[in-house]
């Protein structure tokens, strides 16, 4: 179950990196790449700790 959340988690943090602002060169704002890393992170560690 955990691999299957793991995956979810995932998914759901490309699908953020898609649909992201970003600069008027392509990159990613420095605001977001925060969000895009630790938020997924810190969601696979409280499912793990609450499983």
């Amino acid at each position: 179950m955990a691999i299957l959340t793991f995956l979810l988690i995932v998914g759901l943090a490309y699908a953020a990196y898609k649909t992201c602002p970003k600069n008027e060169d392509g990159s990613i704002k420095k605001e977001n790449v925060i969000a895009l890393i630790v938020v997924p992170i810190l969601l696979f560690v409280f499912y793990l700790l609450t499983d």
